[in-house]
């Protein structure tokens, strides 16, 4: 259908590029997120490696589901623009 066209393209993979800005993935525990949450995280991030993209991260917040996880993203992504803000 056309709205699940729209809906592909919008999709993070389709934007893939290696002159994107720097980039934070942040993931809960593999074994408490919703199934394959971090499989696709993981995924995105390797895409980025692959296509020769120079900053990209990637953490599994141990521990943490969904809806926790905030606790320990925070700082991460507090420090990640801060170190960005530099360059």
């Amino acid at each position: 259908s056309a709205a699940s066209d729209v809906y592909k393209r919008q999709a993070p993979l389709y934007h893939v590029r290696p002159d994107c800005a720097p980039i934070l993935i942040l993931s809960g525990d593999r074994e408490k997120e919703l199934y394959g949450r971090y499989e696709e995280s993981a995924y995105f991030y390797r895409l980025f490696k692959l296509l020769g993209h120079p900053d990209v991260t990637l953490y599994e917040l141990g521990g943490f589901d969904h809806g926790s996880m905030c606790a320990a993203a925070f700082p991460l992504a507090v420090r990640f623009i801060r170190d960005h803000e530099k360059k």
